[in-house]
């Protein structure tokens, strides 16, 4: 449902050649393709050695992308609807939000169940390598892409909005916060 969502919103804006240059991005875009690596290879890894770790490590990856990747991207659309721009578009991503919501807090208990049935010490500190990580890529990703080129956003506040949700998401699995203190989210909107 997604990708069909993405899909008419690029039909309804670009044409067919364009559309299938965003579409097919990620394997010329050097910083989307290692970010979109950090979570394949850890399902390459789990398919090859199935073992406790390698599952975690799965569901850590899914949580950030359900979590903490697309979020920079939705508050670009939130950022222009509050200005009475793509005010369709926003819906649409404001639905695929929701959905990600949702799927965000199915991982969420998932993650707290399965620390507090195994190591929690142990792996508190593979989800911190792991955020630590995905947090530093997806700041990568979106100042590269976003940056201080859009008004109502800038380097700052995504670097504080990307703290914030990375602090949010761990507090919620049972995880302290590791990154620079971000108490609220930056964007009115």
């Amino acid at each position: 449902i997604h990708s069909r969502s993405y899909g008419y919103i690029l039909t309804n804006m670009l044409n067919k050649e364009e559309m299938g240059h965003i579409v097919y991005r990620w394997r010329d875009n050097q910083l989307l393709l290692e970010r979109n690596k950090l979570i394949a290879e850890l399902y390459d890894e789990c398919n090859e050695t199935r073992n406790e770790l390698n599952f975690y490590r799965v569901l850590l990856g899914n949580y950030a992308l359900e979590g903490l990747y697309f979020y920079n991207g939705f508050q670009f659309f939130h950022n222009l609807a509050s200005r009475n721009m793509m005010i369709g578009t926003d819906t649409q991503i404001r639905y695929i939000q929701r959905d990600e919501a949702v799927h965000c807090k199915g991982f969420e208990e998932i993650l707290k169940i399965y620390r507090q049935e195994e190591n929690p010490s142990f792996y508190e500190e593979v989800a911190i390598e792991f955020f630590t990580k995905a947090v530093e890529l997806e700041l990568k990703f979106s100042l590269e892409t976003i940056g201080d080129k859009v008004l109502g956003m800038d380097s700052n506040s995504i670097k504080a909005y990307t703290y914030y949700l990375a602090n949010k998401r761990l507090k919620a699995i049972g995880v302290p916060e590791v990154f620079p203190t971000q108490k609220t989210n930056p964007y009115a909107h």
